[in-house]
């Protein structure tokens, strides 16, 4: 599945940047914690579904593509009780409309494979909306106060 959409901020480049490749900046905001191995790699464990229909996967992350100041790429795989995860997520920073504003152009896209892989997908097609608007609400509130 995919997400996609255009967020403005109320920041500069350089300041919406270094909130987005942080790990410990936008951790708060993610809606899975996230720890940092090294400048490029990074863990999470996330509950994929719900109920019954429900596992925990151990996800590796890793910052692919950085360009500062401009984009980046981050991919992730996990497995977790014979549910397997592949995403990435990517953003592109440009000019906005006016002084002082930054726009992001940002993709999100999660497959998922194995025995919860259909009820898990619903699950997520249905709630990925919401976690995406909290997620850039959060960060809205972290870099323009």
């Amino acid at each position: 599945m995919r997400f996609q959409g255009t967020t403005d901020f109320m920041a500069e480049r350089p300041e919406i940047w270094a909130f987005l490749v942080n790990p410990s900046r936008i951790g708060p905001c993610a809606p899975v914690p996230i720890e940092r191995v090294d400048d490029t790699h990074f863990r999470a464990t996330a509950k994929v579904g719900s109920g019954i229909f429900s596992a925990k996967v151990s996800l590796e992350l890793e910052l692919v593509e950085a360009i500062e100041h401009e984009r980046a790429l981050l991919e992730g795989r996990g497995r977790g009780s014979g549910t397997t995860l592949t995403g990435s997520t990517s953003f592109q920073l440009r000019n906005g409309t006016m002084d002082g504003i930054t726009t992001v152009d940002w993709v999100a896209e999660i497959e998922l494979e194995g025995m919860l892989a259909g009820p898990a997908g619903r699950i997520i097609a249905e709630q990925g909306e919401r976690a995406i608007s909290q997620l850039l609400d959060c960060i809205r509130v972290q870099v323009e106060g």
